[in-house]
């Protein structure tokens, strides 16, 4: 796994094997939610690692929250990645049908 590639400090960051730990524990979870709004196995993928990123970037509030709180927050930032993507794609469509 090169999740030290996108982690300020890299394989000496100390949140290094948290953040492992974190992806190997719900990075399926996740992509299976991304598949219920993309139902395309390569973008949900694609979701999920994307919304695995954003989850970097808060590490230390995912530390302090309440162990039974974390899959909630997990899920619910690879919704709102997810909704993003289904908003841009919906504005990109409409884009579309105005340029004709």
């Amino acid at each position: 796994m090169m999740i030290f590639l996108l982690v300020p400090g890299g394989e000496d960051n100390p949140d290094m094997e948290y953040l492992e730990r974190l992806y190997e524990k719900y990075f399926l979870s996740m992509k299976r939610y991304a598949l219920t709004f993309t139902r395309e196995p390569d973008k949900a993928d694609d979701l999920a690692h994307d919304a695995f990123i954003k989850l970097i970037g808060k590490v230390e509030t995912i530390k302090r929250l309440p162990e039974k709180a974390v899959p909630s927050y997990i899920i619910k930032t690879t919704k709102t990645v997810t909704l993003i993507f289904n908003r841009a794609i919906t504005r990109g469509i409409e884009k579309a049908y105005r340029n004709d």
